[in-house]
Formats: C-alpha cells, sequence, structure tokens
C-alpha cells in the first residue's frame, strides 16, 4: 500500500540468487532494479520475569530481544558484540537521535541504556529516548511475533500490558510517549477483549 502510494510497482522479479532478491521497480516513468539483500538477523527472545545478561550486566525482568546482524531492522535488539563506555554513560541522552536503535547509538548512551535497565527500569528521571528504545520491543513482541507465530500466551500479553502502564505512571508526562503507550493499550483492549490490560 505504501508503495502503491509512492507510485512504485514491481514489474519484474527475477528470483531469489545468492539468498537476496532481484526485482525490477517501476516509479517517475523509469525502471530501476533493486537486490535486497538476505538478512543477517538472528534474534531471542527474554520472556518477562527472567533475567539476562548485556555487558556484564544483569537485566531483571526481561522482556527484551537480545541477538545480532540485521543492522537497523529491530531498533530494540540488544547486541552483546557492541561496544558500551561503562565509564562514561550517557544518562542525559546528549548523544542520542530521535529514532534511537540500540546498534546506531553511541557506546556511551548503550552504557546510560543497559544501567536503566539493569535498575528495573523504575527511574522517573530517565531519558525517554532509552524508555522509547525498551517500548519498541514490547510493541513488536505483541504486533509482529503475535501475528507471525502466534506464540504470544494470553499471560504474557497481560504481563507486557501491565509493563506498558507502569512505564506510563513514571513517563506520562511525555506526552509522546503517553501516546503511543496508550494507543497500544486500546489496541490491546480491542483485539484481546477477554484480557485485561487496563486492569490496576
Amino acid at each position: 500500500p505504501l508503495g502503491g502510494a509512492l507510485g512504485v510497482r514491481v514489474v519484474q522479479e527475477f528470483g531469489q540468487r545468492g539468498g537476496g532478491i532481484t526485482m525490477r521497480l517501476q516509479f517517475g516513468g523509469g525502471n530501476e532494479d533493486y537486490r535486497q539483500e538476505p538478512s543477517k538477523l538472528k534474534l531471542g527472545w527474554v520472556a518477562p520475569g527472567v533475567s539476562c545478561q548485556v555487558a556484564g550486566l544483569r537485566l531483571p525482568g526481561a522482556m527484551l530481544y537480545l541477538g545480532s546482524g540485521g543492522a537497523g531492522e529491530v531498533p530494540c535488539l540488544l547486541d552483546d558484540s557492541l561496544p558500551v563506555a561503562h565509564d562514561q554513560p550517557d544518562f542525559a541522552g546528549s548523544s542520542m537521535g530521535y529514532w534511537p536503535s540500540y546498534d546506531r547509538i553511541t557506546p556511551s548512551c548503550r552504557a546510560a541504556f543497559l544501567r536503566w535497565l539493569a535498575d528495573g527500569r523504575t527511574t522517573p528521571s530517565a531519558y525517554i529516548g532509552y524508555v522509547f528504545l525498551f517500548f519498541y520491543g514490547l510493541e513488536r513482541r505483541l504486533l509482529v511475533d503475535a501475528a507471525t507465530d502466534g506464540q504470544v500466551a494470553a499471560g504474557e500479553v497481560l504481563a507486557i500490558a501491565t509493563e506498558v502502564r507502569r512505564l506510563v505512571s513514571l513517563h506520562g508526562e511525555s506526552r509522546s510517549f503517553r501516546r503511543y503507550a496508550t494507543s497500544l493499550l486500546g489496541f490491546l483492549s480491542a483485539t484481546t477483549p477477554s484480557t485485561s490490560v487496563w486492569a490496576a
């Protein structure tokens, strides 16, 4: 639908070669060949209540994606091979862009983000970009994984919804975060009526 809105359409697909897909796109009155390389993404979901370790820090209650590869594909993916500047944490997020991705933020930002996670995500004054970066993972689990593999149990949905409500209670002064978070809860309420995502 997005491609159609932009006037882009696939006029010929050459098939898969070397694991990638090559296709010919037509837009603006001309054609251009485009090759999509195979993803190198490897990721795993750490369920609610399960701790994990990244860059030497224990992260309680996880609800996180761990893995590697697929640069930019999954902003919330924590890649333990990336450098972390534990001695220079950027708690203010001064070097962080508007659309954060764990693989693209600075080592100092990774240090501050991981410290926030290690502290149980309980710091009300945490930079909102770090809250969003964690929230992206909750969104993906509920909107992508649940739709594609059907392995997200009702109990997990409720645990994630509870965490989203808790984050809103801590960071709801950010109108942007409140809007995204309450929209996600509203979607869950409409699509999983048997699960009370608004319960206290």
